[in-house]
């Protein structure tokens, strides 16, 4: 009401509301700004523990494969040594 009668202070608060608004805009182009930095980050992290993860597995696999291969020897000798008179259940 009061700015209505002065054009002076119509104006002062137009401007504080163009400001206030350019204010409220500003936080929300921070606000989306600061959620995509965040959703990289979690997306990194997480990219960084899938991969982690995988090698972990292909370690495990090799570990299983070098186990499974030394099964198989043992199984081997074993057999050697039966075919050879030896008790393997001796040892």
């Amino acid at each position: 009401m009061l700015a209505q009668n002065n054009e002076y202070i119509e104006e002062a608060a137009d401007t504080v509301f163009r400001l206030c608004q350019d204010e409220r805009v500003r936080m929300e182009c921070e606000a989306r700004e600061d959620y995509y930095r965040t959703q990289l980050g979690i997306q990194q992290m997480m990219d960084r523990q899938e991969a982690a993860l995988k090698a972990q597995a292909a370690a495990l696999e090799s570990q299983t494969v070098e186990i499974k291969a030394q099964a198989a020897e043992i199984d081997r000798l074993h057999t050697w040594m039966k075919a050879h008179g030896y008790d393997p259940t001796d040892i």
